[in-house]
């Protein structure tokens, strides 16, 4: 019989990620703290939690990287060799696959145009890899589109400098009164 492993989040950026009550949890900091890991048990979390909730035509899970070919890589290859492919389907010729019979459409977001993939839609559940590579056009248009009341947001970014749009957004956070307003929270956590 095979041995039966239990594994425990780290103290520090594992452990705050799984606490955090925010909508949006970005994990930032050096490579090596468990970010993505971390992240590949956060989202089997957030797609159970989904595919036990009513689901609207309209409502859509994402997972976004800079390109097709590193969310599939980063993220869609480790989740099926984590959990199999009874869980976490094979992509289909569209860029989509099911997570607990859940669907999920994948795409790479380095263009503006990009942004038009989610245009119209409810995105009750998104993840995010290497969020700081993507194109601004397409992180806004994905916080746009988080109007759910159980819209949700994970993901990961390494850092890139004071200047970059990204810590623009970071640094706006607790300024910005429009996703107050909705009820969004956001925190980010970061590892050392």
């Amino acid at each position: 019989m095979a041995e039966i492993r239990y594994i425990k989040p780290q103290q520090g950026y594992q452990l705050k990620t799984l606490s955090s009550p925010a909508d949006i949890i970005i994990g930032g900091g050096a490579a090596g703290v468990g970010k993505t890991y971390m992240d590949l048990f956060v989202i089997m979390r957030e797609f159970d939690k989904l595919s036990k909730r009513p689901r609207e035509p309209l409502d859509k899970a994402v997972i976004i990287g800079r390109t097709f070919a590193t969310v599939k890589r980063n993220i869609h290859a480790p989740l099926q060799e984590m959990w199999g492919k009874e869980i976490v389907s094979d992509i289909s010729s569209e860029g989509s696959f099911t997570i607990h019979d859940y669907p999920v459409t994948i795409f790479g977001a380095d263009n503006s145009s990009s942004r038009t993939k989610i245009q119209g839609q409810t995105v009750v559940y998104a993840y995010g890899d290497e969020i700081a590579t993507w194109h601004p056009d397409v992180f806004i248009e994905l916080t746009n589109r988080m109007r759910s009341e159980y819209s949700r947001m994970d993901g990961t970014c390494n850092p890139e400098g004071p200047d970059h749009w990204f810590k623009q957004f970071i640094d706006k956070l607790t300024v910005n009164a429009e996703r107050a307003k909705q009820g969004l929270k956001a925190n980010i956590v970061t590892g050392k």
